[in-house]
């Protein structure tokens, strides 16, 4: 529940309302991130002072920094680094601000911002005892926290602080092409590339007695049935014994190239029909390899499935893998979270979409499942995506993509590819590596560099930092109803 917090004024009749954020920061060390959280609050309709914006959202900048603080400061949000720890402006600014707190008692007025490696033991003495936010595990996250904090606490916003303030702002100080630069920038994907297919085999079936034409279940091989015509890379011989379970029977067979079986297509309809047989074949031989892993499924809303991983799968249920930059990188794939009725554990999934054009590509997506247990996935579509939406809200695009590229690299031998049996002595060979784009200019994006700079993810308890720093998240997401229902380049997937 938000509580009514009484709006602090400064002594002295006629003082000014305390009204106004103050962002202290150490310059120019932390002047991007001061610059990010300062228009990010505005955008959120907070009034917040920072020496790097002044007259955003139309307030007079404060000239006199002893003032603002005595007079205008509503909270006083101070960057806590390992540059700000030393540093004379902003130690005098934070020792100026706890005087003020003690004199006006003011609560919780200093909310130190802890941005970088500075182990917070080691923090300046004065921030002994307070209660920070951590943004080490992304700017996002810590943002997401000190807005609950500021909501919480019913901070009163300022229709002169609002999106349209910021974008005004932004283009009047720093152009529409800040921060791109005339240079290539490479983008990965989630496409994983087939090499060369063997020949596919068309066996046209027939059947000896009335009823439908389907094959028993559980082949020997994968095969995709299309009618009466069945597509595999085995001939008939490696099909024809299962087949006659069923009094089914191959009439005839022609085999192709699977490029020209595709390009000689009569027609554009023709040629999408022959590329969806094609990369069903392949998803199903897909799927029957990552069985053959010992890998579960799980059934998905759209009639697809997605395979996960399970508790004792790999050592510390973590995959080492070759990061974005060449170097060894680590990455969970099985954690919990710490919620009102104990642990709600996390499994990371993934399923596969084949494609054609413009290359034959394995597109493997994510999925994140739950279970009490780190074993049973729970039964209940809405209590899934509940849970998902609050597990997830924070994980940005370097999570998804190390963790689908942990799973292609857990899938593949040791020279980087991938093999899927896809008849007898024949495999696809699929790419560990991910495809990547080249775009003809770059952006240098402030989040992608802090999120480099993390540690290998370890599988643990994903609320434990946060309650270091007295923000471990209150869950709610339905767990306590009767109802049924977790190594980066750019920050690019």
């Amino acid at each position: 529940m938000k509580r009514n917090v009484p709006v602090a004024t400064a002594s002295g009749s006629g003082a000014p309302t305390r009204d106004m954020l103050f962002l202290s920061h150490a310059s120019p060390e932390d002047n991007e991130f001061a610059l990010w959280l300062a228009l990010q609050l505005a955008n959120e309709g907070y009034p917040v002072w920072c020496d790097l914006t002044k007259l955003l959202g139309g307030e007079r900048f404060w000239t006199n920094i002893e003032k603002a603080i005595r007079g205008r400061t509503r909270k006083f949000l101070y960057v806590l680094s390992t540059t700000s720890n030393e540093k004379d402006g902003p130690r005098r600014e934070l020792q100026l601000a706890q005087s003020v707190e003690r004199t006006e008692k003011l609560s919780d007025f200093v909310i130190p911002l802890h941005i970088d490696s500075l182990p917070f033991s080691d923090a300046n003495i004065l921030l002994q005892g307070i209660i920070g936010i951590s943004f080490k595990a992304g700017w996002q996250t810590g943002l997401a926290n000190l807005l609950k904090k500021l909501d919480d606490e019913a901070i009163p916003k300022k229709s002169g602080f609002n999106p349209g303030t910021v974008a005004d702002w932004w283009r009047d100080n720093c152009g529409p092409d800040q921060g791109i630069l005339n240079e290539p920038e490479y983008y990965r994907s989630n496409w994983f590339q087939v090499r060369d297919l063997p020949r596919l085999y068309v066996h046209t079936l027939r059947r000896s007695g009335i009823g439908l034409i389907e094959i028993p279940a559980e082949p020997p091989v994968p095969v995709f049935q299309d009618g009466i015509s069945l597509f595999s890379f085995a001939k008939a011989s490696e099909i024809k014994a299962h087949l006659e379970q069923g009094d089914i029977s191959i009439a005839e067979s022609a085999d192709f190239s699977c490029r020209d079986y595709i390009e000689r297509a009569p027609d554009d309809r023709a040629r999408r029909k022959r590329e969806s047989c094609l990369g069903n074949l392949l998803r199903i031989a897909w799927e029957s390899s990552i069985v053959a892993r010992k890998l579960p499924q799980h059934a998905l809303a759209n009639r697809a499935s997605c395979s996960y991983f399970i508790s004792g799968f790999a050592p510390d249920n973590t995959i080492s893998f070759q990061g974005v930059f060449g170097k060894p990188a680590e990455r969970a794939m099985i954690g919990y979270k710490t919620v009102r009725n104990g642990k709600r554990y996390w499994h990371f999934g993934f399923s596969c979409k084949v494609i054609c054009r413009p290359m034959l590509v394995c597109v493997v997506r994510a999925h994140v499942l739950f279970s009490d247990d780190a074993k049973n996935i729970w039964t209940s579509a809405g209590r899934l995506h509940r849970a998902r939406r609050s597990q997830c809200k924070n994980w940005w695009n370097p999570i998804w993509r190390d963790r689908i590229l942990a799973a292609v690299s857990w899938l593949s031998d040791e020279d980087g590819v991938m093999r899927i049996p896809v008849a007898d002595g024949l495999t696809v060979e699929v790419c560990r590596d991910p495809v990547r784009f080249e775009s003809p200019v770059s952006y240098r994006d402030p989040q992608a560099e802090a999120d480099s700079a993390l540690p290998p993810e370890a599988a643990e308890d994903e609320g434990l930092e946060a309650a270091q720093f007295g923000e471990m998240e209150d869950e709610d997401d339905g767990e306590c109803e009767d109802e049924s229902d977790n190594g980066s380049e750019e920050a690019k997937n």
